[in-house]
């Protein structure tokens, strides 16, 4: 396939042609775009492909109603979410879950010889309620992501402790995801997964950011809990988001649904 970026589009298959190589375009197109399917939405849109990862019970809980979550899933499918973690530009969470978990994000149970780089953490915290010491926050490269109106003392609170701060203008009382995802694109980001919660699963989807879903499925019926993802807004089933090119694996008692994102129309 050609490079559809324009400031090196078919330079190199002039070079293996004035080589005297002979050089075919097009055979399997749509596998060769498969493969480089997170470049190419970053050099045609400026955007990441945005990858959104829940783990949750059979009856779509990602926590208990008291808030416990860990571990709902089993070690393979964490193994398998980190294995994910060490292959994306970042990694983005909303602040209830830096608040609840304090995780790390960062990329663990892999053997050594198979551990990549860490992704650079996001969070995304309009009014900035994470705590500035939360152990993300000592990650190198930390982000996050908050209103123009949050206070002036939080940021430079946040900005003292080493972490990058992104402003963003308001959109019905949040950060638009869209906004956040150009300015990560722009810093060279072409891969992005979000691990929740719900709130910014269904922000994200109803942005329209989201290009793929990986659902991680347990055996587990927690009944009233936390929603793996919030409120949507669908009234009409007709509107709502399609999954499509669907695929499953088992990860040891836990089912992996992979999915990509159809969107009913545009957001607008």
């Amino acid at each position: 396939m050609e490079d559809p970026d324009p400031r090196v589009s078919g330079g190199g298959i002039r070079q293996l042609r004035d080589a005297g190589l002979e050089v075919e375009v097009g055979v399997l197109r749509h596998r060769a775009e498969q493969l480089n399917e997170a470049y190419l939405k970053h050099r045609l849109s400026g955007h990441p492909f945005v990858i959104l990862k829940l783990a949750q019970s059979l009856d779509g809980r990602i926590a208990t109603s008291s808030g416990q979550s860990r571990w709902i899933t089993g070690e393979p499918s964490r193994r398998h979410v980190h294995d994910w973690r060490s292959r994306v530009d970042a990694i983005a969470v909303g602040a209830s879950t830096v608040v609840s978990d304090n995780p790390q994000l960062d990329v663990r149970h892999l053997p050594r010889r198979a551990r990549r780089r860490d992704p650079r953490p996001i969070v995304v915290d309009g009014q900035l309620r994470a705590p500035p010491e939360a152990r993300v926050f000592a990650r190198e490269g930390a982000i996050v992501a908050a209103l123009d109106s949050a206070s002036p003392e939080r940021q430079r609170m946040f900005a003292d402790a080493g972490v990058e701060v992104w402003r963003f203008g308001e959109r019905n009382g949040r950060i638009d995801l869209r906004d956040l995802t150009l300015k990560a694109g722009k810093g060279g980001m072409t891969s992005l997964i979000i691990e929740g919660g719900g709130r910014l699963a269904a922000a994200a989807l109803k942005d329209g950011i989201v290009d793929r879903v990986m659902i991680y499925v347990a055996p587990r019926l927690i009944g009233e809990g936390v929603n793996a993802i919030g409120q949507l807004d669908t009234v009409e089933l007709d509107k709502a988001i399609r999954l499509e090119q669907v695929s499953t694996r088992r990860l040891g008692d836990d089912l992996l649904y992979t999915a990509d994102v159809r969107y009913p129309c545009s957001r607008d």
